[in-house]
């Protein structure tokens, strides 16, 4: 299984004794929850390959060619929603992707030797399929052979993908090459500081690299139940792997933006395609290439996982080394006994020869047996341990995909062991999709295409397992995108703005010359009356002033009383001064004219590359105050003495 960073830098702190030991105590991953069951593989060959045909084993004597069964499409259910979503939420989820650059996404998901890729483009509506297909090693292109994993992935970005396509396109990729891990522990709730002290603990344990070389990602998970305890489920990556990775796609022309980890995929997957079965214990089980992976989903909370070491390619081993060579003689290699295995799977009960490849049925029973028989044996034990940890956990179903899950017949074995309902995954139960026509994907490949499915969907996009770098460089990007659009919007704004705004200056200037046109017809008494008006409310000001001289000091010195509280010590006043009112040029005023502001002088003292900072800093703390409309810089100046640098200053300051 697979994980995830942090979207916080997790600092490495030393951890508090006793977090470490609650730690100890709540703490469950996939690889911890059991004792390993992983045999070497020595001993596999020993249990399931090296054990000859029964000696009473007799050939069909039925040599008739038998067609591969039909698929069980009743093990696939579909999801009818209950309620149409509104159109604004339609919208904005398109507009989401739109800014994110997302609509395009280009999906891989990598098992052992085979890679399975999945480009699907959002829509306002719906999701359009646009490609499905699976590839595996060796792999022969044109005259040349690919026999690497890496090489083959070069191949399949490169030239299985649409150059146009590639154009802002969301790569994501999971790969059961990439060391990872997948932790869930309960959790008192703690402050943030002290979380994250359990959850760098928690990652640093027991991991398969180093912990420098470690991408940390977690989340609380929201319960409907009130609970003194929270689920936290921790996800971790080896970061050089996902950067191997990173590059490839990058010489292809695709940024890759998101990974995860195998549990958290599956958990994500379930809980967006069965909304309808959000309460109780359901057992998701992925049958993959190469090993098998078991997590219990409680209410939609991931619960426990465990790893099984067991897989597709035991099925292939026991064939090639059991049965060896088909009815005509020819050796069976390991892309004809895939393809019996997805044409026939566990054929229980028939006889006869496969059509086209001449294989008895009964051998491919007998050989493939032991390894069902210990599938049934590993489930049963697992679900059993799962039950000793929480024994009130009760199964609705057992779900599975990958690629051994669309063996024919090989669930129905399954459910008749452990007696279970048993059901595949669809990954496209719910949501709107468009399969495109050329696109062939029938019901038994939905089991080996639902990781990609799980990356390419929104809801596991907050659960980003790639290093810090990539995740950031994808929301800067996202950022970049809405910062654009809105100068796009507010920049014509302005200009309008702008526009108008000349526009209107014109018309008053205009209507001002028209005002001083029609002054200019009035008698010269008006005129005369005017200005005598205007003088005699400046002498009356002035004498009112010279008759209330105590009440200016006083004024004063109650200004500076409210100054005292924010003036610092490096800033001294050297005037305040109390201006009446001010007038137009040519002296004729109007009541409106006189407005009351004060006038204050002054220096810092303080050296030259931080009086600009004080002096700012104090202009801040007047226009904060409640008494003034507006504080203007009248004059700053700089003159030396002795050196040191003093920066002078006049403010305006109008009264409200």
């Amino acid at each position: 299984d697979q994980p995830d960073e942090t979207d916080d830098d997790i600092s490495k702190t030393s951890v508090d004794p006793e977090v470490a030991k609650l730690a100890a105590k709540l703490t469950t991953s996939e690889s911890e929850n059991i004792p390993p069951s992983d045999y070497s593989e020595d001993l596999k060959h020993d249990l399931l390959l090296k054990t000859e045909l029964p000696k009473d084993f007799e050939e069909s004597v039925n040599t008739d060619i038998v067609l591969p069964p039909e698929f069980n499409d009743s093990l696939i259910t579909f999801y009818e929603e209950d309620a149409v979503q509104p159109n604004w939420k339609i919208r904005l989820r398109y507009l989401k992707r739109y800014f994110s650059d997302n609509k395009r996404k280009i999906t891989v998901y990598i098992d052992s030797n085979t890679i399975y890729l999945l480009q699907t483009l959002a829509t306002l509506k719906e999701t359009e399929v646009e490609k499905v297909k699976s590839f595996s090693l060796p792999y022969e292109y044109g005259n040349n052979m690919i026999t690497g994993i890496s090489d083959l992935l070069t191949h399949v970005l490169e030239n299985e993908i649409d150059p146009k396509d590639k154009k802002l396109s969301f790569g994501a990729y999971m790969s059961m090459k990439t060391p990872s891990k997948t932790i869930v522990i309960k959790s008192p709730k703690l402050k943030k500081k002290e979380l994250t002290e359990l959850v760098e603990w928690n990652a640093n344990k027991n991991l398969p690299f180093s912990t420098e070389n470690k991408s940390v990602n977690w989340k609380i998970v929201k319960s409907e139940s009130e609970s003194e305890t929270q689920d936290v489920i921790i996800g971790v990556t080896e970061t050089d792997s996902v950067n191997a990775i990173e590059s490839i796609f990058k010489r292809s022309g695709i940024n890759l933006r998101y990974t995860s980890t195998l549990s958290i995929l599956l958990w994500k997957s379930f809980v967006k395609n069965y909304p309808d079965r959000n309460i109780g214990s359901y057992v998701l089980i992925h049958l993959g290439e190469s090993r098998t992976l078991v997590i219990v989903v409680t209410d939609h909370i991931l619960q426990f996982s465990r790893k099984i070491a067991l897989g597709a390619q035991d099925f292939y081993k026991a064939i090639i080394k059991k049965v060896e060579t088909n009815e005509s003689g020819e050796t069976i290699d390991t892309a004809l006994a895939k393809d019996v295995l997805m044409k026939y799977g566990y054929p229980q009960n028939q006889t006869g020869l496969t059509a086209n490849s001449n294989i008895d049925l009964n051998k491919i029973t007998i050989a493939i047996r032991p390894v069902v028989e210990r599938i049934n044996s590993e489930l049963n034990r697992t679900l059993n341990y799962f039950k000793n940890q929480k024994s009130d956990l009760e199964w609705k179903e057992l779900l599975f995909d990958g690629v051994t899950a669309s063996f024919p017949g090989l669930l129905e074995a399954i459910q008749e062991n452990i007696y279970q309902n048993v059901e595949l995954i669809n990954p496209m139960r719910t949501g709107e999709y468009y399969i495109k026509e050329d696109v062939d994907i029938p019901l038994q490949q939905y089991p080996n295409y639902v990781l990609n499915f799980a990356l390419a969907a929104d809801e596991v996009e907050d659960f980003n397992v790639a290093p810090k770098r990539i995740r950031e460089n994808y929301k800067y990007s996202f950022l970049s995108k809405i910062t654009a659009a809105l100068l796009a919007l507010i920049v014509p704004l302005i200009i309008f703005t702008g526009l108008y705004s000349s526009s209107s200056l014109k018309r008053g200037q205009r209507a001002i010359e028209a005002k001083k046109a029609e002054l200019e017809r009035l008698s010269e008494a008006t005129q005369d009356y005017a200005s005598f008006m205007g003088d005699i409310k400046i002498v009356n000001s002035s004498n009112h002033f010279l008759r209330n001289d105590r009440t200016y000091s006083k004024n004063q010195i109650k200004i500076l009383q409210l100054f005292s509280s924010i003036v610092p010590e490096e800033i001294k006043l050297t005037a305040l001064n109390f201006v009446n009112a001010t007038g137009l040029p040519d002296s004729v005023l109007a009541a409106e004219d006189f407005k009351e502001h004060l006038e204050i002088a002054g220096f810092v003292n303080e050296d030259k590359s931080v009086a600009d900072i004080y002096l700012t800093d104090f202009i801040l703390q007047l226009e904060k105050m409640r008494y003034f409309s507006s504080v203007t810089t009248l004059e700053k100046s700089e003159y030396d003495f002795s050196n040191n640098g003093e920066l002078f200053f006049k403010l305006r300051l109008d009264m409200k």
